[in-house]
């Protein structure tokens, strides 16, 4: 039955891989089927929910993938995506917050974390993000001062 499972659920993500979506959500329905708990196969339903505006239909894909596979911090950075689009930055601050707990350098996390705080607070707030990591920190703020400079230039 395991080989049958993983031929299914590769199948699944090629079908994905390849825009397929429905066939792709077909496959990951019968891999559920055969494990429920399955973490890709939730978190996959769960992105396509979302691709499809069904947010809390994948909201509770991506939770039970989460406690399928608790130690994976990309399906929290999903899952805060979501939460994001919902308007729910409390959930979105937690599920960042707990990606960063599982993987301090899981770096979807962390541009996550540094995109809530620059919608809240600006992008200088958000630059600190960036202090335990020097070299993206770098990066960030030429990057900033590059777009600074072409929004407004000496005349």
């Amino acid at each position: 039955m395991s080989t049958h499972l993983d031929s299914l659920a590769q199948a699944a993500a090629r079908a994905a891989q390849q825009g397929q979506w429905h066939e792709a959500e077909r496959l990951w329905l019968q891999v559920r089927a055969l494990q429920p708990s399955h973490p890709q196969a939730l978190h996959s339903l769960g992105m396509h929910a979302f691709q499809l505006g069904r947010l809390d239909e994948a909201i509770d894909f991506l939770k039970q993938a989460h406690l399928a596979a608790p130690s994976e911090p990309m399906i929290l950075v999903s899952l805060a995506t979501v939460f994001r689009e919902q308007g729910d930055q409390e959930a979105e601050v937690d599920a960042i917050e707990t990606a960063l707990a599982v993987e301090p350098y899981c770096w979807p996390a962390v541009l996550s974390k540094a995109q809530l705080i620059e919608r809240r607070q600006g992008h200088r707030a958000a630059a600190e993000v960036y202090d335990p990591y020097p070299a993206v920190r770098g990066a960030v703020i030429t990057a900033r001062a590059l777009a600074s400079a072409i929004d407004s230039p000496d005349t």
